[in-house]
């Protein structure tokens, strides 16, 4: 106990793996993801979906070769779109402005099947999200 310098995984990661939970950053981009698509589908009154979202023109789908073992932020990732329902991702010219909620989660929805953005239903959206993470 007490032993901050240990290589061993902390409680917490130790709890999240026996529960079988996903880590954090899975489970934000999840949300973030079911909360893109009520803006997309005009569910939250707020944020009007035709000022923030842009429809991105349909072009050849762009595949980023990866390794499993190698993880690179690669220009063409930003790119990539696997959905009939894509959007323009704002040009960032800073770290800061990459991490926005639009800018992340729009590369996040463009990485989507067309078969999960297409779901008539938020629930039916939340159920083929976790085959995609």
């Amino acid at each position: 106990m007490n032993n901050y310098k240990s290589a061993e995984e902390g409680c917490v990661t130790n709890m999240l793996t026996t529960l079988k939970l996903n880590s954090l950053q899975v489970r934000r981009a999840y949300n973030s993801l079911v909360m893109l698509y009520k803006i997309a589908g005009g569910m939250v009154p707020a944020l009007d979906p035709d000022e923030y979202l842009t429809s991105k023109p349909q072009r050849r789908t762009v595949k980023v070769k990866t390794n499993s073992d190698y993880t690179s932020s690669n220009i063409l990732d930003r790119h990539i779109t696997n959905n009939s329902r894509a959007f323009k991702i704002p040009s960032a010219q800073t770290n800061q402005y990459n991490t926005l909620f639009f800018v992340e989660t729009l590369v996040l929805w463009n990485h989507l099947d067309d078969s999960v953005v297409r779901k008539q239903t938020v629930e039916g959206f939340k159920q083929a999200l976790p085959d995609h993470f």
